[in-house]
């Protein structure tokens, strides 16, 4: 709920300017705080948006087979609730009406046979694909269904949500792939344990979901991917099942590697084995601010503590816009949020180190705390802050986007060398396309991850946008496309942790070597024969062995 935070539209609508800078005082904002104050014309607005569009299904109840009868809905609800994830393209065409890639029905397993039948099913009929979905999280256009040309089925997994087993000596358990983040927690801590992974999405979305993004966490160093927690998994496909080892370690091919980031292009996960720990006891936090200091030159600091060996769990260098919108500041510096945990040792003396570090880098410690094993949790203010910020930010862009802005993002991850260029090009690119496909708006930036050998950083659009509401699809994904080029020239990933899903698939390509696509496609068609399993995703039509484009 924004009016938590803003107390009414109009304040939220004011809150947006400050954000957006010069924008605040032209006459869209002023159109905007004015449309907050008289919801009737809003809905006037909306009467003008065309009707809401939800294509026939295109398959019968009479053509479900026994064994998946019971678990196939083809309710308008469930397919329109199924048509779209989370990024702002799908948001606004929620608003506009505009439910076209719903899929033609909805399956709902509640067991490992029930997915081997459904996906049974549709390698029989030859003319559906199949789209896996865990909580529908994707900002990716990554559960998007294939186009009117083809059936879809979604199957969602939200039915498999339990802790299987525990292994105590291990530190591991045993998770289904349909456990969302506070259903995983919930049970853990029945056990004494944590998986401590925690991605902006955590309430709605999934382990499966999170292993077939290759996700990222809370964790802004150390295992910051979900790879780093996974220590075997099960995937169903077309073909049969895959089950890897539960080993720390292995040599030779990683056979987990095929199922990890693997999209649902190569079948549906059911289970994973988790490596957890035990609650932290310890941790010690401290806001750093950089006082006359660009972004850039901040982003030092960062570096310096990367390479010193030291990985805080917590290392986000948020810019000067970004610390404005965030609560962290006046928009004059950016500020560093360091922090350390452990279950077993004290922590403080790691924190001094980083701090130590910052400092030399030109930084000044506004606060720091810390706790001990018999003392209550303590954040010092610019960690509150950050962490309301990292929890409201989803909600917020909701309330955003229905005030009728462009409210995206979009990240990457590249080398420390070629960081100071990329994020130069970035910052000038992006602003011009925003003010020639939007009129008016801001970009901003915080580095959410970082590593020894380069950092990554996270950019936030925020856009007034031009003229009719169903524009602002294609004004975002000018932008977008502007984002990306950019990126894919001065040798930055397509993503670093939101997945490639159908959004990043031509800038994905185009980075990998000339044989990637082909190795894909042998690992799909040796899988998946009827290319069946979310299709468009990962690995292009065009790799498809005689595929008619």
């Amino acid at each position: 709920d924004p009016s938590a935070r803003y107390g009414s539209n109009d304040a939220m609508a004011e809150a947006l300017g400050q954000v957006i800078g010069p924008a605040a005082e032209d006459a869209r904002l002023q159109q905007l705080r004015y449309n907050a104050e008289h919801p009737e014309l809003l809905k006037r607005q909306a009467a003008n948006l065309p009707p809401a569009t939800l294509p026939p299904a295109r398959i019968s109840p009479g053509e479900l087979p026994a064994g998946v009868a019971g678990i196939v809905s083809l309710s308008d609800t469930d397919r329109a609730g199924h048509a779209y994830g989370q990024a702002f393209v799908d948001q606004r065409r929620r608003m506009n009406g505009d439910f076209s890639a719903a899929p033609d029905c909805v399956g709902f397993p509640t067991n490992e046979a029930e997915v081997v039948s459904l996906l049974a099913w549709a390698s029989r009929r030859g003319d559906m694909c199949v789209i896996p979905f865990g909580a529908g999280s994707s900002v990716v256009r990554g559960i998007e269904g294939a186009g009117r040309g083809t059936i879809t089925m979604c199957i969602d997994m939200g039915g498999m949500n339990q802790l299987l087993e525990v292994d105590q000596a291990g530190c591991a358990a045993r998770i289904q792939a349909g456990a969302l983040g506070p259903e995983i927690e919930r049970q853990l801590k029945q056990h004494g344990l944590t998986l401590r992974f925690y991605p902006q999405s955590f309430e709605f979305s999934t382990l499966g979901g999170w292993i077939a993004t290759r996700a990222g966490g809370h964790w802004a160093t150390g295992p910051t991917h979900i790879d780093d927690l996974v220590q075997a998994v099960r995937m169903v496909t077309p073909t049969g099942v895959i089950q890897t080892r539960r080993v720390p370690a292995t040599g030779g091919h990683s056979e987990q590697g095929m199922v990890l980031g693997s999209e649902g292009a190569f079948g549906i996960i059911t289970e994973a084995w988790v490596r957890c720990v035990r609650v932290p006891k310890f941790r010690a936090s401290a806001t750093i601010r950089f006082p006359r200091q660009e972004f850039l030159d901040a982003s030092a600091a960062v570096k310096a503590i990367l390479q010193s060996g030291l990985r805080p769990a917590n290392c986000r260098l948020v810019s000067a816009g970004e610390a404005l919108s965030s609560g962290l500041g006046d928009g004059g510096e950016p500020v560093l949020i360091l922090g350390f945990e452990s279950c077993e040792l004290p922590v403080m003396a790691l924190l001094e180190q980083a701090i130590g570090l910052a400092v030399a880098s030109g930084g000044i410690v506004e606060s720091s705390k810390s706790s001990g094993e018999d003392q209550p949790r303590v954040r010092n203010a610019g960690e509150e802050a950050w962490r309301t910020q990292f929890i409201q930010a989803p909600y917020l862009k909701d309330a955003v986007i229905g005030l009728g802005w462009i409210a995206e993002t979009f990240e990457t991850c590249v080398g420390w060398a070629e960081w100071p260029q990329l994020h130069q090009a970035i910052m000038s690119n992006v602003q011009t396309a925003i003010v020639q496909h939007c009129g008016s708006g801001r970009i901003t930036c915080r580095l959410t991850h970082a590593y020894q050998d380069g950092p990554a950083p996270y950019y936030t659009v925020l856009a007034a946008g031009l003229g009719e509401l169903t524009q602002r699809c294609s004004q975002w994904e000018a932008v977008k496309k502007v984002a990306s080029d950019t990126l894919l020239a001065h040798g930055a990933t397509a993503t670093h942790h939101h997945a490639v899903g159908r959004m990043h698939q031509p800038w994905f390509e185009a980075e990998c070597s000339n044989l990637s696509g082909k190795v894909l496609a042998g690992i799909k068609s040796s899988l998946d024969p009827g290319w069946i399993m979310n299709p468009g995703v990962l690995v292009a039509r065009k790799h498809k062995p005689n595929a008619k484009l």
